[in-house]
């Protein structure tokens, strides 16, 4: 009896990492940029906007593939949508660019 549950044990513990690491989300692209280098290259935006672009669209597809056709950036111009990403990532430069997307989506979306 305490063999198996030492093995049980042992399993359990070898599987945690592979679970954790299965239910954080693959990112891909100019996602995976810092913040940092959203803010230091202001000239050089362009994959990281079609990024944040391409991001929130699958985000409505999702959504409406669901019945939900709201857009989850309530109807946000891409001027004001570089704003709050400038904003959010001057504050938090280590945070990446898909965090900041998020994070958007977040506090924009409608309820």
């Amino acid at each position: 009896m305490r063999k198996g549950t030492l093995r049980a044990a042992t399993l359990a513990f070898m599987l945690t990492p592979t679970i954790a690491i299965a239910q954080q989300p693959q990112i891909r692209g100019a996602g995976l940029a810092s913040c940092g280098t959203w803010v230091s290259e202001s000239d050089n935006r362009l994959d990281m906007t079609n990024w944040i672009l391409g991001f929130t669209s699958s985000v409505n597809i999702d959504r409406h593939l669901k019945g939900d056709h709201r857009d989850v950036l309530n109807g946000a111009d891409l001027p004001s949508v570089e704003l709050w990403i400038t904003n959010y990532c001057t504050k938090n430069p280590l945070r990446k660019i898909w965090e900041a997307t998020l994070a958007m989506i977040m506090e924009a979306s409608p309820r």
